[in-house]
């Protein structure tokens, strides 16, 4: 990719369009093959280093020193007196052999049997061989003999007696040793290859980045349609013809080594014998040579013990493997999580939050009415001309100077912000004579506005001053911009959608003021509703609407503050505040978010594959695990991740592009703000769930399962104990609704709950409710602590403890057949050099009877102790037969002459 872009709309040819080749659907041009061959012989250098640095690599030692904190000790040599002992020992075993040969070839006069008369004039030739060449029979390793062991002896013409083995013997010569690079290069070959992607791909966006949009668009789709047609024809035909060329021209099989190169050996390995051809495997000589030398060969059976123990470290080891495979493979995966989480959250956002609300809620730039002291109509109107409009704009120099930079950029008061489009007042009303009226009082009260709902929603324009007008004619609102906020517009049109303040739940539309293009103008626009009461008795909710941009952190923030009027009079403050990062590639880290994001999906469509295959081989048991159903709310949050990623990212450009075409018009972040908040709210319990699934990939360690073996031991207990806790708890909940409702604590039931539970944790104002009510509060706070905090809860912890309890003794009787971590320490020690050196156990020296069974085995064990057992007893009647003679002097037995009992 890296080179294919580097020539994409180069002209190779100078203009001249020489000629193209059709074949079928393909067409390949003059040009097209020049840019395929300078691509090859760009990434050809990087490709060939990286791969020898593979090949050419020895293949790693049993063990490694990487601190070289202790050499390695050569092995300690014999010493003369210790190899002539050696000698001695084996000419006797020699030696006893040819007495007993010798013996034979008397007594049945076989040729075969007959020895040689001395040891010097023992010679080695090599059947068939019919050359002079004569070798010194040597006591080495290098030839594979001791002493003759191995050899066929036949009788030569010349009366001499010759040994014949079943070795290859060749006239070539030995060849060079091949080059090999040290072991550590394997690294350095990985290092290369990650270094090598990284960067092409660096170089790769660097040059699509300054293509342009439409230009890197169509290099993309034209390389990926190049990719197809050279996976699918051009680089098998490639091949194929690399292929026959190389099996034509180049290789010559009459000049084919015959005797390839055997492996390598390790420090306890040796040849037994090297490779026959195929002409020696048709000789009968050879064949029965061959034979002898492995009838000859010390070849014993294994130990049993160290099978058993083989077999063991062996399971060990692919537990280990299967394990730090599985956990390196969801911390990657984890950690990916982990950066596309975090990565939507900037850790500036708090104070970025602080610096808006200091500018637009708190009145430090603009000294008006700050937004949390709104609780009239008159304070509403001197926050939003003393404090939210003048925020709107840049403000002027301290000595009179308009800012006109900042101002045509259209930053805010803190000059840190830029506001995107203008901001906007939304009001919501209800009908007047909405509520219903009790008949005693209808002839006192003659007007009655209700509680805000979708059935008392106005949705009905009207003319200046809420005067109703004749519907017949109508009135062009939208002409007159003094019109405008008079004229009912629904959610569509104002782009808005249901929203939640303190007191309910507020709906789409209403009627509109919008703000942020001229601040003379504005101003005599709120003076014109201020005069006109466009905020009055029927008015329920006003939302003051913007979105600023903050450059620096690139952070937008959407702001959507409320304030709800009362039916009794008033007003509530609502701040809503959101902090969004619309803009992920963004920055030096933007090509690392593209590989994260990407591998992300990778990771997503594997463990996806992995369910997928677990369902179709369990297929009804499959429901029956919650670890399953774990794992598929995992992959269902995943995957709504995904595709909310992708919606969040296609509404974010729809909506700056209608930015950049009307800049001077407000637009609306709500549903673009709702799409965030939905897609981080899957993103957290995401991470949660992922992040709790880790613990289960500590499970070879069975400390680490006792949470989960606790819970599931008190879990029945618990669930009885809620139920309880759940009663009494309401019980306390209604006492204190229905008494101390005055209070704000306890002003409605779910914030009734929310206080019970934090004065469980300690959280409580005694005085508070001593204040409302001097009897019941005094008497409500000792009986709830009575019942709730000193019984329940000590219940609750008990129904732990027990739990705990028996989840310890379980696991101190369960077979921990995964705790391997002193394996996987000693095996990491070992790779790294640092562990203590192994002493190796004396070997044992077991009998092995070839043929015997274990049930034999076991029976011919029972005999030998009954046996035992007999003549233990045979002993013990003789002492007592020999003491009762010593004391009372029987003489009708005789001393040395038992009574037998039992004979085995």
């Amino acid at each position: 990719m890296m080179s294919n872009i580097f020539f994409y709309g180069v002209d190779i040819t100078s203009g001249s369009s020489g000629g193209a080749f059709v074949i079928g659907p393909i067409t390949i041009t003059v040009g097209q093959i020049c840019v395929g061959v300078i691509s090859s012989l760009m990434v050809f250098p990087a490709n060939l280093l990286v791969v020898q640095m593979f090949r050419l690599s020895r293949p790693p030692p049993e063990r490694i020193n990487w601190f070289w904190k202790r050499k390695k000790k050569a092995p300690e040599e014999k010493s003369k007196e210790e190899i002539e002992k050696d000698k001695e020992e084996r000419m006797d075993e020699k030696a006893e052999e040819e007495l007993q040969n010798q013996l034979e070839f008397l007594d049945t006069d076989n040729v075969d049997k007959r020895n040689l008369k001395s040891r010097a004039s023992r010679k080695v030739s090599f059947a068939p061989s019919t050359s002079n060449e004569e070798l010194d029979l040597k006591e080495s390793k290098d030839e594979g003999f001791e002493d003759g062991e191995g050899m066929d002896i036949k009788e030569g013409e010349d009366g001499e007696m010759k040994l014949v083995a079943g070795l290859k013997k060749t006239d070539k010569k030995k060849k060079k040793k091949k080059f090999m690079l040290p072991w550590g290069f394997v690294f350095v070959g990985w290092g290369a290859g990650f270094i090598t992607i990284g960067y092409a791909f660096y170089l790769t966006i660097q040059v699509a980045g300054g293509f342009g949009k439409e230009k890197a668009t169509e290099w993309l789709q034209t390389m990926g349609c190049s990719l197809i047609q050279d996976i699918l024809f051009s680089q098998p035909i490639k091949v194929l013809c690399l292929a026959t060329f190389y099996a034509l021209v180049i290789k010559k099989p009459d000049k084919e080594d015959e005797n390839p190169g055997t492996p390598l050996l390790k420090g306890d390995e040796e040849y037994i014998h090297e490779r026959l051809t195929e002409e020696e495997l048709k000789d009968p000589d050879k064949l029965e040579a061959l034979e002898q030398q492995k009838m000859m060969c010390p070849v014993k059976p294994p130990d049993l013990d160290d099978i058993a123990e083989a077999r063991d470290i062996r399971f060990k080891e692919m537990k280990m493997n299967s394990v730090l495979k599985e956990i390196w493979l969801y911390m990657t995966f984890l950690l990916i999580l982990f950066m596309m989480g975090y990565g939507n959250v900037n850790p500036d956002s708090y104070y970025i939050q602080h610096s808006v609300r200091s500018v637009f809620l708190n009145a430090d730039y603009n000294g008006g009415t700050s937004f949390g002291s709104i609780n009239t109509i008159p304070n509403f109107w001197s926050h939003v001309r003393g404090t939210f409009v003048p925020s709107l704009y840049t403000p002027d120099f301290d000595n009179g100077e308009p800012d006109l930079v900042n101002g045509r950029q259209k930053y805010i008061a803190d000059k840190s912000h830029i506001l995107l489009g203008t901001a906007r007042l939304r009001q919501l009303r209800v009908y007047d004579d909405s509520c219903k009226l009790q008949p005693v009082m209808e002839e006192t009260i003659h007007h009655c506005r209700d509680e805000y709902s979708a059935a008392d929603d106005v949705e009905i324009s009207y003319d200046i001053g809420w005067e109703e007008y004749n519907r017949t004619i109508g009135i062009e609102h939208d002409r007159d911009p003094y019109l405008k906020p008079w004229k009912y517009r629904d959610w569509d049109e104002t782009d808005s959608y249901p929203q939640y303040g303190k007191l309910t739940v507020y709906y789409g539309g209403g009627f509109v003021v919008e703000f942020g293009n001229n601040l003379e103008a504005d101003l005599e626009m709120l003076q014109f509703l201020e005069e006109n009461m466009w905020v009055d008795q029927q008015t329920r909710a006003v939302f003051f609407e913007f979105a600023v941009y903050n450059p620096v952190s690139n952070v937008h923030i959407f702001a959507m503050n409320l304030v709800e009027f009362l039916t009794v009079g008033g007003s509530v403050p609502f701040v809503s505040i959101r902090c969004m990062v619309l803009d992920h590639y963004y920055g030096v880290f933007a090509y690392f978010v593209m590989a994260a994001e990407a591998a992300f999906c990778l990771f997503l469509l594997w463990f996806l594959f992995k369910e997928a295959r677990n369902l179709k081989r369990e297929k009804k048991q499959y429901f029956k695990s919650l670890g399953n159903w774990f794992e598929m709310i995992t992959l269902g949050l995943a995957i709504g991740g995904v595709v909310g990623y992708f919606y969040k990212l296609f509404v974010s450009m729809r909506l700056m592009e209608a930015l950049n075409e009307t800049p001077n018009e407000f637009h609306s972040f709500q549903y673009l703000a709702y799409w965030d908040d939905i897609y981080m709210s899957m993103v957290g319990v995401l991470v949660f769930l992922a992040t709790i699934k880790f613990s289960k990939l500590l499970r070879f360690n069975k400390k680490m399962l006792l949470l989960s073996h606790t819970i599931s031991n008190f879990a029945t207990e618990l669930s009885m104990f809620m139920v309880m806790f759940g009663v009494v708890y309401m019980a306390f909940g209604s006492f204190c609704f229905l008494n101390f409702y005055i209070m704000y604590e306890y002003s409605n039931f779910l914030l009734t709950l929310e206080s019970l539970f934090g004065t469980l944790l300690g959280k409580f104002d005694f005085k508070a409710l001593v204040q409302a009510d001097r009897v019941l509060g005094p008497m409500f706070f000792f009986f709830y602590v009575l019942l709730v905090m000193w019984t329940l809860v000590n219940m609750f912890v008990a129904i732990i403890c027990d739990g705990f309890a028996r989840a310890r003794e379980a696991q101190a009787q369960m077979e921990n057949e995964l705790e391997i971590v002193d394996f996987m320490m000693d095996r990491f020690k070992q790779y790294t050099g640092t562990g203590e050196k192994r002493i190796k156990a004396e070997v044992k020296v077991h009998k092995y009877i070839e043929g015997v069974e274990d049930v034999q085995r076991d029976c011919d064990e029972m005999k030998h102790k009954l046996d035992d057992m007999v003549g233990r007893l045979n002993d013990f009647i003789v002492n007592t037969k020999r003491a009762d003679k010593e004391l009372f002097g029987d003489p009708d037995e005789a001393m040395g002459k038992p009574r037998v009992i039992y004979t085995g």
